[in-house]
Formats: C-alpha cells, structure tokens, sequence
C-alpha cells in the first residue's frame, strides 16, 4: 500500500517498483524508456591507479535478462580496436577479451553458463603473452601468446561494441600484477 499526502507542489516524482531508485525519467505525454547505465574513469583518475603493463581486474556481476546480445560487463579501453573486456556472449558463457589494433590478442571462454541473475565472480589478469580468466573458482584459462593494448579509460556496466549488462555490478577491484592461477580461484570462489 503507497500512501502519499502531498501539501504544496511536487517537482519530478518518480514512482519505482524495484529495490531501489533508477534515474529520473522525464516524460510529457508518453511512456518512456530509460538509456541503459554505463560509468566511466578517465584522465587522471584512471591513470592514477591503472597499471599499463599487467594487473588483474576482478568483476562479480549479474545479468538479470537473457539476450541474444553480449553484454559488456566491464572494459580497459573504449573503442572496439584497443580494448580489454569481459562481457556474457550470446551462448551465455563468461569471456574475457583482449584486442590490440583491431586484432584479437586472447579471447578466453571460460566455459560457465552466466545464467540470469545468477552473480559471477570473473578475474582476469594480463600481461604481455600471458593472459587469464578465472570464473567461479574454476579451471584458470591461458593464453600465452599476444600484446596489452594502451587504454586510456575504464567503462563499467558495458564494453564498447558488446552492449550493455543490463544487470548489477556488485564489486570491482584491481590488482597491479598479475595473479596467479590459485590467486584467480582464490578471489574468484
């Protein structure tokens, strides 16, 4: 039951019926549809604590549609040709991605099935012919072959050309070296 008892005018109200507050959608005769989130950190906040060279991005995340769309859950980068990204494919499957002038570097499945609303824990670490992506606690998968590309940002809740998560972010952290493979399970279960 809402109850409202308004004296005097009331300016931009917005009713929800999530769990929380989404962002004002003004509207004049017709419904609306709101434009999906997605945050970025560039210029000096980023450069601050971003490591060029190697580090480890852990990402808990959940999609709460099914698509047949990837969605971008977290980027290095912002445009499709130097980029590092982890996103859910189509098939629903966690991946974690690097391309280097418009080259894919390492492309790691990590063969989950990322369910709806369903939270993943994903770490993914980098570094000059050593890439890898651990989901859940499970198996560490490697690429040893391929280059970092410079990335002068970091976008949360999409990954340029992908789409956007239409989900939760619940944590976001990163580590300036990369973790080993008992480190990614570690964190990651």
């Amino acid at each position: 039951v809402l109850t409202l008892t308004v004296t005097g005018s009331v300016t931009m109200a917005q009713l929800e019926a999530g769990a929380f507050a989404t962002g004002y959608i003004p509207t004049v005769a017709s419904q609306e549809t709101r434009a999906a989130d997605s945050a970025s950190m560039i210029g000096n906040n980023f450069a601050r604590w971003f490591n060029q060279n190697e580090g480890t991005v852990f990402v808990q995340a959940d999609a709460t549609v099914t698509s047949a769309v990837n969605a971008g859950a977290f980027a290095l980068g912002s445009t499709t040709s130097d980029i590092m990204r982890i996103f859910r494919q189509t098939d629903a499957q966690p991946v974690a991605q690097v391309i280097t002038g418009g080259a894919a570097q390492a492309t790691m499945g990590m063969g989950a099935t990322w369910t709806t609303t369903a939270a993943q824990k994903i770490a993914f670490a980098y570094a000059t012919n050593n890439f890898s992506a651990t989901t859940n606690g499970g198996t560490t998968i490697t690429d040893t072959l391929g280059s970092v590309p410079v990335v002068s940002q970091a976008v949360l809740g999409n990954a340029a050309g992908i789409g956007a998560l239409n989900g939760h972010l619940a944590r976001i952290a990163f580590y300036s070296r990369v973790l080993s493979g008992a480190e990614q399970k570690g964190i990651t279960s």
